[in-house]
């Protein structure tokens, strides 16, 4: 499959020439590093569960929300969003 095919079946977000992939990565390493810390941690879990079957990809993405709801990032996100403001993450 080529990078084409790929972006059209929604496998991949950009596509980039070879010399300009470190500049590309450095960006998206930068805009990773902003997001909720617990939040990223649960996507991550949940892209690691794709590896399974798709019932139980389901269930652990479930599992991380349910995980998320109670914590201080989930309120300051919400609050963040109604405020139109940037969140303050702490990971707590």
């Amino acid at each position: 499959m080529d990078a084409e095919e790929a972006m059209r079946l929604g496998l991949v977000d950009v596509i980039v020439p070879a010399d300009q992939l470190e500049i590309a990565g450095v960006k998206y390493a930068d805009k990773v590093s902003r997001l909720a810390p617990l939040s990223a941690k649960a996507i991550k879990e949940s892209m690691r569960a794709l590896r399974e079957t798709f019932r139980t990809s389901l269930d652990v993405g479930m599992h991380e929300i349910i995980e998320l709801i109670p914590t201080e990032d989930f309120k300051e996100g919400m609050t963040a969003f109604v405020q139109k403001r940037r969140a303050r993450w702490r990971g707590e």
